[in-house]
């Protein structure tokens, strides 16, 4: 359940598969189409939202108060016609295509590997960069001088990329293979990858198989050799490593801290 208290802005990202917003209150259902934005502003009066999802829902959900929205643009004095639509005082509600630029900071934020002590500064920074595309501009941007992601067919190209790669993970596909099944060539799909996903397309993978590794033994239902060959690894002793670089613990004293942790709540 969320709650939309007034004076606040809500702008929800629809990235994968619809899903559903129900306005308790109202009695009112909102379709989030996929790749359809929603912004929703009531000066003066609280919403409970309830958000239904299907299992493949991927949705970013943001919430700011108005105020806070022209102290950032304007410096909290000034007055522009970039906020005539979005007032103080008037209800506001929007829908519109989310923009490939938009698209790929989105997608940033979700797959970019940053560094825990740089990482609410790292996310800060995108936040701000979609409010500057929705706020700044109506005309299609350029990609910060990308020229892997100049249009929405390659990002839909690179986006399937990654799909085929989780869907195919036991036995990923080569570059070239995977090039061929997306319709790009290998240097548009490894430029655009690492643009979107801020990785190599190998490490992006090595960092998904690690962590459905982590949810798997966070489950307490596996054990540290099973969770190896479930994830593709032959050699247990490769997968103890490489889980240890990116976690700073092995696998079996993760599986020891959860035991301890179930133990102390019983």
């Amino acid at each position: 359940m969320i709650t939309l208290i007034p004076r606040k802005i809500c702008i929800v990202f629809s990235l994968e598969s619809d899903a559903k917003m129900r306005i308790i209150d109202a009695n009112y259902a909102l379709k989030l189409i996929q790749g359809q934005m929603y912004i929703m502003y009531n000066p003066h009066t609280a919403l409970q939202m309830k958000l239904e999802l299907s299992p493949n829902s991927r949705l970013w959900l943001m919430i700011f108060s108005i105020e806070k929205i022209h102290e950032l643009f304007m410096g909290g004095h000034q007055k522009s016609e970039l906020f005539e639509a979005i007032t103080i005082d008037k209800q506001f509600y929007s829908a519109m295509p989310i923009s490939t630029a938009m698209y790929t900071v989105l997608e940033q934020l979700f797959f970019a590997r940053v560094p825990e002590n740089t990482k609410n500064l790292y996310m800060m920074g995108k936040v701000l960069e979609i409010l500057s595309l929705y706020f700044g501009a109506h005309d299609e941007p350029e990609l910060s001088g990308c020229p892997y992601l100049k249009d929405e067919s390659t990002v839909l190209k690179v986006h399937k990329a990654k799909e085929l790669l989780i869907q195919n993970m036991l036995e990923p596909p080569t570059i070239k293979e995977l090039s061929m099944k997306v319709g790009l060539n290998e240097y548009q799909l490894k430029g655009g990858f690492k643009r979107l996903y801020g990785s190599p397309i190998f490490q992006f993978l090595s960092d998904h198989r690690l962590s459905h590794a982590h949810n798997l033994l966070l489950s307490g239902r596996y054990k540290v050799n099973e969770v190896a060959w479930e994830i593709g690894y032959t050699n247990p002793s490769h997968f103890i490593a490489a889980y240890k670089r990116k976690y700073k613990v092995t696998p079996k004293k993760f599986l020891m801290q959860q035991t301890g942790r179930i133990s102390n709540n019983q």
